[in-house]
């Protein structure tokens, strides 16, 4: 049966085991939620160029292709 500082040390390394699980969350979140404001960035720059080139061209054909 493990002695009591046994279970105290398994008890700090499970609580660290878990902050550092949350940290990691954190940063992930922080990475996808930029992620997303860049992406909405450049679709709006881009958006606004082919606002430009319609203007321009008057009518033009976009082919989206995917990997």
């Amino acid at each position: 049966m493990p002695t009591i500082w046994q279970e105290i040390d398994w008890l700090k390394k499970r609580v660290q085991d878990l902050e550092q699980r949350d940290f990691d969350k954190i940063i992930h979140d922080v990475i996808v939620m930029r992620n997303r404001a860049q992406l909405e960035e450049d679709l709006f720059r881009l958006e606004n160029r082919l606002r430009k080139l319609i203007h321009k061209f008057g009518q033009i054909e976009i082919r989206i292709i995917s990997d």
